[in-house]
């Protein structure tokens, strides 16, 4: 069964928040894959975990995400990467030999 949780989010200069459903739908020692869904739109990103700097890809989406500004979309992707950040770094409790 896939981990599932919640997060609110408040994209770049909006004063409403919004709550988005997270879902880890792949875990490797080598990658991380989230879906994240708002509404009807959604978003899949990767960790990857293997790289030093811990780069993030964004591998699917059917979101128009150059439909605003150029600073609104790094921003609410940042925003989004920090959030997931924060999760992967409260879960390093998981041993090496057990990722999923």
């Amino acid at each position: 069964m896939a981990e599932k949780f919640e997060l609110i989010f408040k994209p770049y200069r909006h004063d409403k928040k919004f709550k988005m459903q997270v879902e880890v739908i792949h875990r490797s020692e080598q990658v991380l894959r989230f879906k994240i869904t708002g509404g009807d739109k959604y978003i899949i990103m990767e960790k990857l975990l293997f790289k030093k700097t811990g780069n993030w890809k964004i591998s699917d989406t059917n979101t128009n995400l150059l439909s605003g500004s150029l600073e609104q979309t790094s921003y609410t992707i940042f925003e989004l990467q920090q959030q997931l950040d924060a999760y992967i770094n409260k879960d390093k409790g998981r041993s090496k030999q057990n990722p999923k």
